[in-house]
C-alpha cells in the first residue's frame, strides 16, 4: 500500500513561502494546457519539498486548488510533469491503474483473445494470474494431449491406430545401480 503524507502535515508544510516557491518552479501556458513542472522529478512526477518532506507537485496543486487531498489522483492528459488542478481527478487506486498504459490495463482492455474467441460469459477462465479463453485453453490441453499419450497413466490408441504400451517400470539391479 502507498504511504501518503497526512493532510494535516500537509497544511502545516505549506506555509505562504513554501506556497510562493511552488508556484515559480511550474511554466504555465494556459488555463486549458498542461503546467509542466520545472523542478525535480521522481519516475516522471514533479516533487516538491516543503519544510524538508518530499510531496509529488501535482498533490500539492489539487490541494492548493480544492483544500482537500485525495487517496490517488489521475492524470486525464497522461503527462506526469503536469500540475494543472484541471487536469487531476480524484479515482480509487484500481481505476488509476486501469486507466493507465501498463500490462495491467492493457489486458484488461481486451475483449478477444490471440485467436479472435470472445473473453466474456462461458468462455471465460479466471486464474490466478488473470484471465484466460476456455476454447483456446481446450485446444492446447487436446493438443498436448494427443503428442503426450503415455502421460495419461494408461495405454492408449495413437491416431494411426497403433498399440502404444505403458513404459515398463526398470528395477535397481537393471539399471546398474550397486548395493
Amino acid at each position: 500500500m502507498k504511504q501518503r503524507i497526512p493532510i494535516e502535515d500537509v497544511k502545516r508544510s505549506l506555509t505562504t513561502k513554501a506556497i510562493s516557491a511552488f508556484h515559480g518552479r511550474y511554466e504555465r501556458k494556459g488555463e486549458c494546457d498542461c503546467w509542466e513542472w520545472q523542478g525535480p522529478l521522481s519516475y516522471g512526477y514533479g516533487v516538491f519539498c516543503a519544510s524538508g518532506r518530499p510531496i509529488r507537485a501535482h498533490r500539492v496543486a489539487y490541494f492548493l486548488a480544492t483544500q482537500t487531498l485525495p487517496f490517488c489522483l489521475d492524470h486525464l492528459c497522461r503527462n506526469r510533469k503536469c500540475v494543472n488542478p484541471a487536469h487531476l481527478e480524484p479515482v480509487s487506486d484500481r481505476e488509476n491503474i486501469l486507466r493507465g498504459v501498463g500490462l495491467t490495463a492493457i489486458n484488461h482492455r481486451k475483449t478477444h483473445c490471440k485467436r479472435g474467441h470472445p473473453l466474456t460469459g462461458d468462455n471465460l477462465l479466471h486464474i490466478k494470474l488473470g484471465r484466460e479463453c476456455k476454447t483456446c485453453n481446450r485446444l492446447v490441453s487436446n493438443e498436448w494431449k494427443r503428442k503426450h499419450p503415455r502421460w495419461q497413466g494408461k495405454p492408449h490408441m495413437a491416431p494411426e491406430g497403433r498399440w502404444i504400451p505403458r513404459p515398463k517400470q526398470q528395477s535397481d539391479a537393471s539399471r546398474g545401480g550397486s548395493e
